[in-house]
Formats: C-alpha cells, sequence, structure tokens
C-alpha cells in the first residue's frame, strides 16, 4: 500500500478498527481513527500484537485512540488487568505520533529496529507492564506528553517502567534518542520505573563499546513516582 489516509468523516463518531497490520507500505496516516482492541480468550494472548507495523516507512498517527481491554476467560492471574501489545513498530522508518491516546494494554507503545520516531503531545497510561519500550532505535523524539498511573496487581512479577530501553537480541546499539518535557506521573497507581535505560549485553560481559548507548538527551521532565529508580541510565557515549 502506498498513499493511504483512513481519516474520520464525522470526528465525533469515529471508525474502529479491532487489529491490524501494516506490512511493507508507505505513506499511511490515519486522524481521528479508534483503534479499539477487543480482547477473544479464543484468540487473544497476553502478550499480542494487536496493531502492528512491520517493514513500513512514512505513518502518521493525527488524533487517534488506541484502547486497550482485560484479559477474561483464561482462568489465570491475568483476568482483569490488562493484555496486548497496543501500537507495534518493526523496522520503521518516519513515524509520527501526536495529540493521541494510549492506554489500556500489557505494554502500549513498542519499537525496535526503527528509525526517526516522534512521539509528541500524547497520553499514555494503564498498562500492566511497560508503557514504551523501545529496542536497537535511532532518532527518536518523544516530545510534551503525560505518562499516567499503571493497571497492574502487585500480585504479578512484573518489571514495569514508564520508558524501557534495552539490548537484549539486539545487533546494534541505540542512538539519537530524546526525552523531553514530558511528565511522568504514577498517580494514585502503583509504583513503577520511570525511565529504565539498562544496557544488558554490556552488563553482562556480552559486549563491549561497540553496544554503547549513543548520544541521548533527557530534558526538562517532572518525575513524581513511588520507587527509588526514576532514571536509570546503561553503558553510554554522549
Amino acid at each position: 500500500i502506498s498513499g493511504l489516509r483512513l481519516e474520520a468523516a464525522t470526528p465525533d463518531a469515529p471508525p474502529r478498527l479491532t487489529g491490524l497490520m501494516v506490512k511493507g507500505s508507505t505513506d499511511v496516516s490515519f486522524s481521528n481513527v479508534v483503534f479499539d482492541f477487543v480482547y477473544d480468550p479464543g484468540a487473544s494472548k497476553m502478550w499480542s500484537n494487536v496493531f502492528r507495523f512491520e517493514d513500513a516507512q512514512r505513518l502518521v498517527f493525527d488524533r487517534v485512540v488506541v484502547d486497550g481491554d482485560l484479559m477474561s476467560g483464561s482462568g489465570t492471574d491475568g483476568d482483569g488487568y490488562p493484555a496486548g501489545r497496543g501500537l507495534s513498530f518493526k523496522r520503521t522508518q518516519n513515524v509520527t505520533i501526536t495529540d493521541s491516546e494510549i492506554s489500556g494494554f500489557w505494554v502500549g507503545l513498542s519499537v525496535s529496529e526503527s528509525r526517526d520516531f516522534t512521539l509528541t503531545n500524547s497520553k499514555l497510561s494503564g498498562t500492566r507492564k511497560d508503557i514504551i519500550t523501545l529496542a536497537q532505535v535511532q532518532d527518536v523524539m518523544i516530545d510534551g506528553n503525560y505518562f499516567g498511573a499503571f493497571n497492574r496487581s502487585m500480585a504479578f512479577d512484573d518489571h514495569p517502567d514508564m520508558i524501557q530501553m534495552w539490548t537484549t537480541r539486539t545487533t546494534a546499539p541505540s542512538e539519537r534518542v530524546t526525552i523531553r518535557n514530558n511528565v511522568f506521573n504514577s498517580g494514585l497507581g502503583p509504583w513503577s520505573q520511570t525511565i529504565f535505560f539498562r544496557n544488558e549485553r554490556v552488563d553482562k560481559g556480552e559486549a563491549g563499546p561497540e553496544m554503547y548507548y549513543r548520544d541521548l538527551v533527557i530534558d526538562n521532565n517532572l518525575i513524581i513516582n513511588g520507587h527509588l529508580n526514576g532514571l536509570i541510565m546503561g553503558e553510554t557515549q554522549g
């Protein structure tokens, strides 16, 4: 697909997509659209990639709502808590998300092996595990967003982070990542870690300086949380 725009004809009655896979496409945009995940006990998994974008470039999300759902009918302790990955990007270029809302997933937003990713003026909250995960990314801008409370049970051995970046199972370091002008507020929800950028391959002795993160900027953010890890930074150059 190339040159496709999906936009609500009537913004107060937006179309709803319950699942989506976009692969190998260029110039696709969404405006005033609701991505509405409905958990299916017979088909959905806790870690399902609900709205997935791979090998695509020039994707725009403007004033979209990405709404998750709770697990049910699994007979596990996960029932009653969020499931699925909201927006998942792999091997993508030039992705922009602005003035949008992502809430109610196991993981809200996942970006890997991608470059030129921008998230601005959006609200992200209500996840069970991580709000954003980053792995092997270049030229990322996360600016002017609000990160709110989690929806998780303390009975789970989750490792909740508002933004997590890692090097496990990657072949190149993340570079030129900027996080600025954001509010991270756990509110009345359970504690979480805030910005957690461990560099596992280096601190485990599996790699050296060639896998150091490069050129990271974390500036003018407000962190209100209940955990000693407000900002954890692994091996980095610049």
